[in-house]
């Protein structure tokens, strides 16, 4: 599970992100934390998507943990070998409302279907560099 806190541009207020792999289950208890502590919760999940890796889906909102449900249970129907749930393209397509994507790739490819599923506003790119062996960091 991944925990974020942020401050919302919008309300001025702090946020707390919770996410899971493929699951929600912790969201309840967040909200109701959140709400103790007067943070604006964002559920989310790490869902894998056939043949691309994995995205962290962020849900904005009631209707993006409905969508957010409703993607996760799909995948959870499928997987009847009980191999991982995996979301495909269509998934992603049909419940893409009120979620944010995180995604941590080098295929500008899947970058800009990302962007074609989410819109621009809602698509950030993680990107991770790792020394090689005998490299050494610099500071600029």
């Amino acid at each position: 599970p991944g925990l974020f806190a942020a401050r919302t541009d919008a309300e001025r207020r702090l946020a707390l992100a919770l996410t899971d792999t493929h699951s929600v289950t912790g969201i309840p208890e967040l909200v109701r934390r959140c709400a103790q502590a007067g943070l604006r919760p964002i559920g989310g999940a790490t869902v894998a998507v056939a043949g691309r890796g994995e995205v962290v889906l962020l849900a904005d909102g009631p209707d993006g943990f409905s969508s957010l449900c409703a993607l996760l249970s799909a995948a959870s129907l499928r997987d009847t070998r009980r191999t991982g749930p995996r979301v495909d393209e269509a998934d992603l397509a049909a419940h893409a409302n009120h979620l944010f994507c995180l995604v941590e790739t080098e295929d500008d490819g899947w970058i800009a279907r990302c962007v074609a599923l989410y819109g621009p506003d809602r698509v950030a790119v993680a990107v991770r560099r790792t020394l090689a062996e005998g490299e050494r960091a610099r500071s600029h």
